[in-house]
């Protein structure tokens, strides 16, 4: 479990396309202080994901950094255009049968045998 979990997971909630906060907001929400390199130095902010675990927390919800600035202490993120696209909804059995109700009917006695020559 990565310590910006909770970045992701407010992240996650947004219904949002863009999400505008302040450091202070980022710390409220993850719960402890930034790290002065976050602070100081704006490739901290960077969208890289590779071993950055920040940078991976608000990727993984589906947002990069648009803006950040570092004077301010401000910052947006913005929903990735690839995430916006609604994920594929699994077939589920019900899909699979319920698409076939009132297809078939069956009429009459279908118990009985099938033919007049059936053993009994």
């Amino acid at each position: 479990m990565s310590k910006y979990e909770r970045l992701s997971a407010f992240l996650g909630k947004q219904t949002r396309d863009r999400v505008e906060l302040s450091f202070k907001d980022v710390e409220r929400i993850l719960g402890f202080k930034l790290p002065r390199s976050a602070l100081e130095h704006r490739p901290w902010w960077a969208n890289s994901g590779g071993s950055h675990v920040q940078s991976k927390a608000w990727l993984e919800a589906g947002f990069e950094t648009e803006s950040v600035d570092m004077d301010a202490r401000r910052l947006v993120f913005r929903r990735k255009a690839d995430a916006r696209a609604p994920a594929p909804r699994k077939r589920t059995f019900a899909d699979v049968y319920g698409c076939l109700a009132g297809t078939i009917q069956i009429h009459g006695d279908v118990t009985g045998p099938a033919s007049d020559d059936w053993p009994q």
